[in-house]
């Protein structure tokens, strides 16, 4: 089976990082990344509720780089 254009673009950035597109392309997965850990925090800074946001940007993010940087479309 052949990988999604989505991951195999991403795939490409990576392997050539300072090319122009792979340079957007990577600095915008950063930004995607970190998302929910900047609304999150910015919401509940001064509560607990930070701690639970911090573990779920972690699993947000590992499950995005899994989907994107795995081999096999079955994931």
């Amino acid at each position: 089976m052949k990988p999604s254009a989505f991951r195999s673009k991403f795939q490409n950035a990576l392997h050539s990082p300072f090319q122009k597109e792979s340079v957007f392309l990577l600095l915008s997965l950063c930004a995607w990344m970190l998302l929910p850990l900047f609304w999150g925090l910015a919401f509940f800074l001064k509560t607990d509720a930070n701690v639970l946001i911090v573990i779920g940007c972690m699993i947000w993010t590992y499950y995005w780089l899994k989907y994107l940087f795995s081999t096999d479309e079955a994931v």
